[in-house]
């Protein structure tokens, strides 16, 4: 099947990422259908409901632009870091654009790009790699 022979092509960190970000999907999922009851929810609750609208945003793409794999390595796992704590959807939206221009065009994180692009690390080692740019990103976002 056309899965089977996609997954064979992956790197070991975009098959990591993908696994985390489809079990997100289904907690973000369940989460929202409860809190359609109007029940207090608890903080890991909004929280798995706040990536889960993050992670919407970041997999939304228009049908001729074209994201190179290791910008959307490095824009999923970004969902998984503080960047966006204490943010709403709109921050996300707002500075999306910003985010997928300076990941694949600046010098300053190419390192972080250049993991993406391998993808031979394991993604916990990829997010401590990401986190140390975050105040990169950052930057960016204030600027919009």
């Amino acid at each position: 099947s056309v899965t089977r022979v996609g997954r064979q092509t992956q790197s070991n960190l975009a098959k990591q990422l993908s696994i985390r970000v489809q079990a997100l999907l289904a907690e973000y999922e369940r989460q929202r259908g409860y809190s359609q009851f109007g029940t207090q929810l608890s903080e890991s609750t909004r929280h798995i409901i706040t990536q889960g609208e993050f992670m919407q945003v970041f997999l939304r793409q228009e049908p001729l632009d074209s994201v190179p794999l290791e910008v959307q390595i490095i824009l999923l796992s970004l969902v998984f870091t503080a960047l966006f704590n204490n943010r709403d959807i709109a921050f996300a939206e707002r500075n999306y654009d910003a985010l997928v221009k300076v990941t694949g065009t600046s010098k300053a994180i190419q390192p972080v790009v250049e993991s993406a692009r391998r993808g031979t690390i394991s993604l916990d080692q990829f997010f401590k790699k990401v986190e140390s740019v975050l105040p990169y990103f950052e930057a960016v976002c204030q600027q919009q």
